[in-house]
């Protein structure tokens, strides 16, 4: 009887991993469809470079809008702009920064593959286009997936250099009255940013280690909340020939504003 109880065990754990659903994450895009998400983003910076010791704290709110220009071939070519409602440095009311937009090209992953322009200006001509990122969603998995299913993957980074992804399919649950697919992620990649810094401009290099949890509405095909935290010591160079490092922590929440259209009931 002992040796029959692991046995059922196994038999009851295979089962329910067989009966769990099978979701399948894939971006919709539909020309002429807008999109638009409040978003709320949280930095604390400290600056250590010779006798230098200082931290600043910023807190942006904004209203992120993703239009699809075009679609083809599962991908999408996206209007993305955000309008700055509110900034706060170190607790103060500040000037909201102008608003700033972006043409990509995305696949049907939801990778950027191509940046078409920033703030109006060539793409060559822009820097800090991984910034793009918290504006959209993560790349997903192609496939089908299973309630706790997880993956690892590349994804790419600063000067061509490759960084880790490591993805798990964490529960599905209505987000906002859309059904969602709830993604976490633990992203690893080297960066490279520009910065000013109390009025100075610094060229910040290091490692980017982030977390990610993304609310996916699988049956519509876009993120309903994207919320990710990353923490980074990057070495900085541009203070009067001193180096030194930055110490950064970023929190950010994308979520979906309500629509006049319902979701789907598909």
């Amino acid at each position: 009887m002992r040796r029959a109880v692991p046995v059922l065990l196994t038999l009851v754990l295979a089962l329910s991993a067989c009966a769990a659903p099978e979701i399948r994450l894939v971006h919709r895009f539909r020309p002429g469809e807008v999109r638009t998400y409040r978003l709320v983003a949280v930095a604390s910076a400290r600056l250590r470079a010779g006798a230098i010791d200082r931290t600043e704290r910023t807190q942006l709110e904004a209203t992120s809008r993703v239009e699809v220009l075009a679609a083809a071939g599962g991908g999408a070519t996206l209007r993305l702009s955000v309008v700055p409602t509110a900034l706060r440095r170190d607790g103060r009311r500040a000037e909201p920064l102008a608003p700033q937009e972006a043409v990509v090209v995305v696949g049907a992953d939801g990778a950027v593959r191509r940046v078409e322009s920033v703030g109006g200006l060539p793409a060559e001509l822009s820097g800090d286009l991984e910034d793009l990122g918290p504006l959209l969603s993560s790349p997903l998995p192609a496939g089908r997936l299973h309630l706790g299913d997880r993956w690892r993957r590349s994804v790419p980074g600063a000067s061509g250099r490759q960084g880790r992804e490591r993805g798990r399919l964490a529960a599905l649950r209505v987000v906002s009255g859309y059904r969602c697919a709830i993604i976490a992620l633990e992203v690893r990649r080297p960066i490279i940013r520009s910065r000013s810094f109390g009025g100075t401009t610094l060229r910040l290099t290091g490692q980017d280690f982030s977390s990610i949890e993304m609310s996916f509405a699988f049956a519509e095909g876009f993120p309903v909340r994207v919320a990710s935290v990353a923490v980074d010591t990057l070495a900085v160079s541009g203070v009067a020939g001193v180096g030194g490092s930055v110490d950064l922590r970023t929190e950010t929440v994308l979520t979906l504003m309500p629509r006049t259209v319902p979701p789907s009931r598909v």
